[in-house]
């Protein structure tokens, strides 16, 4: 099944589910690590990353041709939760139940929106 939504607004929807994590991730993360079992210091460094993507996200979103760079935006988000789950698969964290689930939920998440974006950017080159 081929799900095409406009591209502008699934750009606009990982902007604004990029900064509310990176929020999340910097204003909370020395109350969320213990949570986790994450390092807050990992915590932090996702919350810093997620910044420049956003800002990505909505210079994109405003381009006439925005499915020129919908491939990049798609790549960056496909690495994202390969990254997410090879931190999970690795050694270097022991996260609590909580952090996995939350882990794999962000993860999941982008994984959604990269799948949309794909889409959408097919649907609109197409067109």
């Amino acid at each position: 099944m081929r799900l095409a939504l406009p591209l502008r607004p699934l750009l606009w929807l990982d902007a604004a589910t990029g900064i509310a994590m990176a929020g999340l991730l910097l204003g909370a993360g020395a109350d969320l690590s213990p949570l986790l079992g994450l390092p807050q210091g990992l915590l932090t460094e996702a919350g810093l990353i997620l910044l420049p993507f956003v800002l990505l996200l909505a210079w994109t979103a405003t381009r006439p041709s925005p499915q020129r760079l919908a491939a990049l935006v798609v790549a960056i988000n496909v690495s994202w939760v390969a990254a997410s789950l090879l931190l999970l698969a690795g050694p270097w964290v022991s996260p609590t139940p909580l952090g996995t689930a939350f882990v794999l939920a962000q993860a999941g998440a982008v994984a959604v929106i990269a799948w949309l974006q794909h889409g959408a950017a097919r649907a609109f080159a197409a067109a």
